[in-house]
């Protein structure tokens, strides 16, 4: 069984999707395996081995990169690290259908989303400490684990850090990882590689530097965004204000460090010690008084105790700190999946039809909608909930294959009204775009009916350049995709009519550059819309 529309033969048994991310010689796609039991969906990184646009083929270094990250990816199985399910490398392509030679890497699908969705820019989690100590803690756990098998990521970033159907990490993307010990040997490491505001200082010295002490600080850069909702400088070098200010020790009585709590301000000079003989280390770090207490959200394994209960306080938190107020039964909802034991029933994959929901909850439109959503996904009570509480009902009823629930919205307004109104707007901001029709018309140029992509890039207030893509794509009913889009978990209601007028959802996707500053950029872009062009909103 193959997705309608994909180039793309089945990998492994996996029929290849619609693509949810992109960059350089790669992109990612959904893709569904029939002949496995639930939940069968994965994503399939393809690298090409020749470049589409301009023909060379992927150099030397770059191929042994990538035959590396497979291997040692592949070892590593941790319920922190996203797990790599299999690979295969394709020397020949199918000419015919335009598919070049490339390796497709079958990943675990991370159904959860990005950890990163939830963050409010410049507030970071929501001061919920509980819930940053958790995923510090899962950060941590993960991390442990490639090193004690000599390992270090290199890369550690938003983007790179996932979240699975219980809301737990995930740590992905090893492309810059390195092995720094074999046999009890430790070696020095002199490549300079990563994200330069998540990158340690050393890495500017151009000098071989210790693995492990280039993750831990980039860790402490992680955790400041946690609890702030932004980057402390844009690079580690003293070009940047911020940095020289950190390294000057004035920077304690500047907003936003000032707010941070002692004991956790401490922590954070010591995974950010500009000296790396200094920075703590792992096993230093398990002692630190703050990093060993308990977590009520989670158990004895390091897991989450409850997917629901994580992904309604996340939700909640959010919510009320950006002045939304839901309506009495979301807030009643909410109070069940927290309060009612029965709710664990599903959690080990017993049908989500048992699951004694009170009956005025079950007869809500929500309570209906979490009932068909854990009937998909019985083991996915996070997904299903956070798609619930963290975006409009509406969205969680549609399909769209560019979906990212934290930058998007719905509209019923014409194409050709959001077009002009997104291109005034990013004229506003001075960003540059271009627009072009998704897909290419036959009989008339300015045919967009089947929706456009608008390509944008500017630079952030941190110097660094961000680019990616305005879509606005029709939205299907997820029951007229079915066919072709099997297990996205998604439901509608069964009685629901189609609206006379069609909508459009609009997807404000990344292709480079901080998620943060994108998302920050997002919501200065919807504040400049006209009133009235959105139906629904997850911002």
């Amino acid at each position: 069984m193959a997705y309608a529309n994909s180039p793309y033969p089945p990998i492994k048994g996996y029929s290849i999707g619609p693509d949810i991310a992109e960059g350089g010689f790669s992109k990612v796609y959904k893709a569904f395996n029939p002949d496995k039991p639930p939940p069968c969906i994965a994503a399939v990184k393809v690298i090409s081995l020749v470049n589409a646009s301009s023909g060379p083929t992927l150099d030397e270094q770059s191929y042994k990169r990538i035959k590396k990250e497979i291997k040692v990816h592949t070892a590593l199985k941790h319920s922190n690290i996203l797990e790599l399910i299999d690979s295969v490398e394709d020397q020949e392509g199918i000419p015919s259908r335009k598919i070049p030679p490339a390796f497709y890497i079958i990943l675990d699908y991370a159904v959860g989303g990005d950890l990163f969705d939830q963050l409010v820019p410049d507030v970071g989690l929501c001061n919920d400490d509980e819930v940053i100590h958790f995923y510090f803690r899962q950060l941590m756990s993960g991390l442990h684990f490639c090193h004690s098998k000599g390992v270090v990521h290199r890369d550690l970033k938003p983007e790179n850090i996932l979240l699975d159907g219980r809301g737990n990490l995930l740590i992905s993307d090893f492309g810059l990882c390195s092995v720094y010990k074999h046999n009890g040997k430790e070696r020095m490491l002199s490549e300079v590689c990563g994200s330069a505001p998540y990158a340690a200082p050393e890495l500017a010295l151009g000098r071989p530097y210790h693995g492990p002490a280039i993750d831990l600080w980039s860790s402490g850069i992680i955790l400041y965004v946690l609890l702030v909702g932004n980057t402390p400088w844009d690079n580690p070098t003293m070009e940047s204000p911020e940095f020289v200010s950190y390294v000057n020790g004035v920077i304690w009585s500047m907003d936003p460090w000032c707010r941070i709590n002692p004991e956790l301000k401490a922590l954070l000079q010591e995974l950010m010690n500009i000296d790396p003989e200094l920075r703590i280390t792992l096993p230093q770090l398990v002692k630190n008084p703050w990093f060993r207490m308990k977590n009520p959200l989670m158990n004895a394994e390091g897991l989450a105790k409850s997917g629901a209960n994580l992904a309604v306080r996340l939700a909640k938190q959010r919510g009320e700190l950006e002045g939304r107020h839901e309506e009495d039964e979301v807030r009643k909802l909410a109070s069940e999946l927290v309060n009612t034991p029965a709710i664990e029933i599903s959690l080990d994959g017993g049908e989500s039809s048992n699951v004694p929901l009170s009956q005025e909850v079950a007869q809500s439109q929500l309570g209906t909608r979490f009932k068909n959503d854990l009937n998909m996904n019985p083991t996915q009570p996070f997904s299903c909930t956070v798609r619930l509480f963290t975006a409009d009902p509406v969205l969680a009823s549609q399909k769209m294959q560019h979906a990212n629930l934290s930058t998007m919205f719905i509209s019923e307004s014409a194409i050709e009204d959001l077009i002009e109104a997104f291109t005034q707007a990013l004229d506003t901001l001075g960003v540059k775009h271009l627009v072009k029709p998704l897909n290419p018309p036959t009989d008339a140029e300015s045919d967009h009916t089947s929706g456009v992509k608008i390509t944008v890039s500017f630079i952030d207030n941190r110097k660094q350049k961000l680019m990616g893509s305005l879509r606005i794509e029709p939205i299907v009913p997820i029951d007229g995709a079915r066919q072709n889009m099997p297990g996205d978990g998604m439901d509608v209601d069964e009685e629901a009519e189609p609206e006379n007028s069609p909508q459009w959802g609009v997807v404000f996707k990344r292709r480079k550059g901080d998620v943060l500053q994108w998302k920050k950029k997002y919501e200065e872009l919807v504040r400049l819309l006209p009133s009235g062009l959105m139906v629904s909103s997850s911002s």
